[in-house]
């Protein structure tokens, strides 16, 4: 079983304004035993991608969905274990389940998660901070740059 992390990030230079979702994906070799910070061995996917005018709370959501579209491009996702991070506590918590999606956009969102989550045999989700989450980022800022 190959074993993934996805690490993704939104931003929103406006809120709403000009949105990009930026996405990163390790393989790693060994026991997940040693926590998020020492999860980053090789990098084999980083992307990024402009979503026009939206909040960053959609470009967080569409970074998820982003990132898992990429990797089932790339991997057979009965084939993965896989932990996705984000820093963003809205996406996780209501990706989990914990909180309630009240905005309809967001919703849909959540919708295209729980299709993409049944194609994996094992995924799990978490919220780290910022300073674990910063390849990520930088993808979302080299788009926006850009701009």
């Amino acid at each position: 079983m190959k074993k993934l992390a996805l690490f993704g990030d939104g931003g929103s230079r406006g809120n709403p304004g000009n949105a990009a979702s930026g996405w990163v994906v390790y393989e790693y070799a060994g026991d997940w035993g040693g926590g998020v910070g020492v999860l980053k061995q090789t990098q084999v996917i980083a992307s990024g991608k402009y979503i026009g005018v939206d909040t960053n709370n959609q470009a967080e959501w569409q970074a998820l969905i982003f990132g898992l579209s990429e990797i089932l491009e790339v991997y057979n996702p009965r084939d993965v274990e896989l932990i996705v991070c984000l820093d963003s506590l809205l996406v996780v918590s209501q990706a989990n389940g914990k909180w309630k999606i009240k905005h309809e956009p967001l919703r849909q969102h959540y919708n295209k998660y729980k299709e993409l989550q049944k194609q994996f045999t094992n995924i799990r989700l978490f919220h780290v901070l910022r300073e674990f989450n910063k390849e990520a980022d930088a993808e979302v800022n080299k788009v926006l740059d850009e701009l």
